[in-house]
């Protein structure tokens, strides 16, 4: 079974191409969903987050405050090392147990900073989704209901795009309507099953 790596920066469209591969078939395992598993209520990762950052961390119905965790490793670097050494092989072997679990031709491991990864190897390929800056940008401020300053300061902290397409394999450009998106899916569907 191939396995591909989607990725791309904030808001270049990872979800919805993910979600146009579902709709063919294709197996998705996406990373950020399964990062939330492993720190809901009651998890070995979640108690080991409240012993490091005390129950301060939490939200009043004992889930994981994710904004204040990511305020405080925002700019941290000692911080946010500590948390990707705890969660990081968690989320691995939850990525291999659902391969391992599939019968299909492809499938498709979302990896949304896959580019600032340093120790993923369960995928043979890398699928990058783009768009331009501009679209990028503008649809973070309109996501998050955020200012430009904002949302640039937020890109500014991933991968550059230089640096992503050049780990690319395949790439699907996002800045044309959903038609355009869905047949591009649908020619790499073809390429990876064959």
């Amino acid at each position: 079974m191939l396995r591909i790596c989607l990725t791309g920066g904030i808001c270049s469209g990872k979800t919805t191409v993910a979600n146009l591969f579902a709709e063919l078939g294709a197996p998705i395992i996406d990373t950020d969903i399964i990062a939330r598993e492993i720190v809901e209520p009651g998890t070995a990762s979640l108690t080991t987050i409240v012993e490091h950052f005390t129950d301060s961390i939490l939200l009043d119905n004992g889930e994981l405050n994710r904004k204040k965790l990511r305020q405080l490793i925002f700019n941290d670097p000692i911080e946010k090392k500590w948390l990707e050494e705890l969660l990081h092989p968690e989320i691995r072997v939850q990525v291999h147990n659902n391969l391992n679990k599939s019968t299909a031709d492809y499938a498709i491991v979302v990896v949304p900073l896959y580019a600032e990864s340093d120790s993923i190897d369960y995928v043979d390929s890398i699928c990058v989704v783009d768009c331009e800056p501009t679209k990028q940008i503008a649809r973070l401020m309109q996501r998050d209901h955020c200012s430009r300053d904002e949302a640039e300061n937020i890109i500014a902290q991933q991968a550059t795009r230089e640096q992503r397409l050049e780990l690319a394999d395949d790439v699907i450009m996002n800045n044309e309507d959903i038609d355009q998106l869905r047949k591009t899916v649908r020619q790499l569907d073809i390429k990876w099953r064959f």
